[in-house]
């Protein structure tokens, strides 16, 4: 990600009930904000020759789902709430809408550091399952 020095970049942590994290920190800047947003995202989940694939983030609800090619079926969101299981196994794409709950942050990047105009800055983020 780029921005302007001493401009601001928004980033979202996706959440679930499975993960808690600490507060993000930065090398450099300031971070403000944790506002609850639910997102909708899409996906292309490829199913190998089973039933099952897996979603990038926990989903809190699928909205829609279009098989590109052949169908296996209505597909239903498994308990850790990433995993999405098809009603038959085969080989096939399914585009996949969803809501996704996250945490939006903002990070306030210093006008400068250490004389440069052009620097990275690292967002540590520890997270654990319970």
């Amino acid at each position: 990600m780029s921005f302007v020095p001493g401009g601001a970049a928004w980033f979202l942590v996706f959440t679930s009930d499975r993960v808690t994290y600490s507060r993000p920190v930065s090398s450099s800047g300031v971070i403000e904000g944790g506002q609850s947003v639910s997102v909708s995202r899409t996906e292309d989940l490829v199913f190998g020759g089973t039933d099952t694939a897996s979603l990038s983030v926990p989903a809190q609800s699928i909205t829609s789902v279009v098989w590109i090619g052949q169908s296996l079926g209505d597909p239903a969101l498994g308990d850790d709430r990433m995993s999405i299981t098809a009603a038959a196994s085969g080989v096939a794409i399914a585009r996949v809408t969803y809501t996704a709950a996250a945490e939006a942050w903002r990070l306030t990047s210093p006008a400068s550091v250490a004389g440069l105009t052009d620097f990275p800055i690292l967002v540590y983020i520890l997270g654990s399952a319970p």
